[in-house]
């Protein structure tokens, strides 16, 4: 039932921009084709001459295109947090950015008419159990503080809801509809858009890029992770998260959007079509590379619980979160500028990250720039940031010592082996091919993990995934893995060694 693209995807027509075929140069390069780089594209369009944005897929086909499309302030009970890391003064500034981005895309559809599906829809965190009464009162309290204007939704005033805050005013949309219209309005101001062609090497003001050179002035990185961080400063400040949403037909509309704080955590919102409603539900996150067997299985039994019907499609999404609860927007290094974590909530935090990296490139100011600076002290000083790396320490090792499956894998299914001590991932296709990859993240080195449920191998530390042949899916790594793919009985003669 798990679909590689998500129902915005799978109902919408895919874009079909050209693929970079020859060197070029460019004022400013945009590297990656979600809502943050195709807004960092609006927003430039009209003082920059020459931009160019490559995309290593298609247009928002990675995050963007696969969130629950909810364009709020209100991000689960982040405030509480925000107050107690940073204080009064710039967990405020977060609301602002983020009630500033709502109205942005509100701007961009009406100016254009974007069809996307844009309607107002209030936001809603609430709790099921008594355990998390407190965490909701909390909140509440935090909002006070900062006079952030909220309703409280108490028991029995919403099936399944103990406990809850609404945020009026917020807004939902159609992402995937939402990105193609802006692409197209960047396409027609003169913005060259590429597919299909992904950076795999940096230079001094220039990337490598279909065995092609583009040349830039400033670039931008628009990738969820700075691809060329070759200290890895910012490895161990964002861990990747994935989360696994499923849409369903003919549901009754939902005037509010909902995120629970119990665990696991859980999202819904309708979504209205020409001929029906749409239901999303979904949550369940868990720290990528590991235990998307056991989410996977979570999330069907509580949905079929709760929905008793088959759902369209369900599909992954993968987002970082920072250490700090704040994304990382700013500088990189010289003429380098870059957005990652924005804590699952890309939507507004990316039209964020798009006007002040803007700024950034413009040499404006931007009241926005400390509080989203990449090198603020809480982002690496912090007791989370201890924890979140000894996670990814314990993968890292365990992923060192990991037990190798002897046995060969059935159809459809994959093990690991070792040619002396280096491991190497087998998968069986179900047509008998054997696709043999490397299984070391060529990021940092982490040993992958087969991924059972959407058939890839998943890096448990950094969060680079592979498809079965080995070709990279998503960065920090920019290369993809050697493989060899040979047929099964010829495997099999050959007495099931690794040449």
């Amino acid at each position: 039932m798990l679909n590689q693209e998500s129902i915005w995807i799978k109902q919408g027509k895919k874009t079909n921009y050209q693929t970079l075929n020859q060197d070029n140069g460019c004022d400013v390069l945009i590297v990656g084709g979600g809502i943050c780089g195709l807004t960092s594209a609006y927003y430039l369009r009209d003082q920059i001459r020459n931009i160019a944005l490559i995309e290593a897929d298609t247009l928002a086909y990675g995050a963007s295109g696969r969130s629950t499309g909810k364009i709020t302030s209100q991000h689960g009970c982040i405030y509480s947090k925000l107050l107690k890391k940073h204080g009064k003064e710039k967990a405020r500034a977060y609301y602002d950015a983020n009630e500033e981005a709502i109205a942005s895309i509100r701007a961009i559809v009406e100016e254009h008419e974007l069809d996307c599906g844009l309607c107002e829809k209030d936001s809603v965190v609430y709790c099921m159990s008594v355990d998390k009464t407190k965490e909701i009162t909390d909140e509440m309290n935090a909002l006070d503080e900062l006079k952030i204007p909220y309703e409280i939704i108490r028991e029995g005033e919403l099936a399944n809801v103990r406990l809850g805050i609404r945020f009026k005013h917020q807004a939902a949309f159609d992402p995937y509809r939402y990105c193609k219209g802006l692409a197209k309005v960047l396409k027609d101001s003169g913005v060259h858009i590429y597919e299909h062609s992904p950076a795999v090497a940096f230079e001094d003001h220039c990337v490598i890029v279909n065995n092609h050179k583009i040349t830039y002035k400033q670039m931008i990185l628009a990738t969820q992770f700075p691809l060329t961080d070759p200290m890895h400063k910012y490895a161990v400040c964002m861990s990747p998260y994935q989360s696994a949403l499923a849409a369903y037909d003919k549901a009754e509309p939902l005037k509010d959007q909902f995120i629970s704080v119990d665990e696991p955590t859980r999202t819904l919102r309708t979504f209205n079509t020409e001929n029906d409603t749409l239901l999303l539900a979904g949550g369940f996150e868990h720290r990528s590379g590991i235990d998307t067997v056991k989410m996977m299985r979570e999330l069907m039994h509580c949905l079929d619980l709760q929905f008793h019907q088959e759902p369209l499609c369900m599909w992954t999404s993968q987002d970082y979160v920072s250490a700090d609860y704040l994304p990382l927007i700013g500088e990189l290094s010289a003429d380098i500028y870059f957005a990652s974590a924005f804590n699952k909530w890309g939507n507004t935090n990316g039209t964020t990250a798009g006007k002040l990296l803007t700024a950034l490139i413009l040499k404006e100011k931007s009241i926005y720039a400390d509080l989203f600076d990449p090198t603020r002290s809480t982002l690496f000083m912090n007791t989370k940031i201890i924890n979140e790396n000894l996670k990814t320490a314990n993968e890292f090792i365990t992923s060192k010592l990991m037990q190798t499956k002897q046995l060969l894998p059935e159809k459809d299914e994959a093990c690991v082996t070792k040619l002396g001590t280096h491991p190497y991932g087998l998968y069986r296709s179900l047509d008998d091919e054997i696709y043999i990859v490397d299984l070391i993240c060529p990021h940092m080195g982490c040993t992958l993990h087969f991924n059972n449920i959407e058939k890839t191998w998943d890096c448990p530390c950094h969060g680079s995934r592979f498809n079965i042949d080995g070709t990279i899916i998503k960065a920090p790594a920019v290369s993809s893995l050697s493989c060899e793919k040979i047929h099964w009985k010829t495997f099999t003669d050959s007495g099931n060694t690794i040449k």
